[in-house]
């Protein structure tokens, strides 16, 4: 009979040996999951700086008047709602997948 541990779980069948390569290999995947999130976050700061920093280039998504910002463009609106639809999308394509 399994024995749940003190976090609810399932001790893992195998020697300590073996648990502990697991350990080490989820450890990795985990860390690379979060330098991957944390380098898109960076990325993101890096892209919306510099869209203020240049007037030229906030021009292009947002309606600028006497150097303030004032509204959202025809693009901005774009920009804005793109990902939504990409979610509408991907997620009415992966409702009519198959098994096969």
């Amino acid at each position: 009979m399994a024995n749940p541990n003190q976090f609810g779980t399932v001790n893992r069948a195998g020697s300590v040996a073996e648990q502990a390569a697991y350990d080490v290999g989820l450890r990795q995947h985990m860390l690379r999951v979060y330098n991957y999130m944390a380098s898109g976050l960076a990325l993101s700061g890096i892209v919306a700086y510099g869209l203020f920093a240049s007037s030229e280039l906030a021009s292009l998504f947002f309606e600028i008047e006497g150097g303030y910002v004032v509204g959202l463009n025809l693009l901005g609106w774009i920009a804005i709602f793109a990902p939504l639809g990409l979610l509408l999308l991907t997620s009415a394509r992966a409702a009519r997948m198959s098994e096969r």
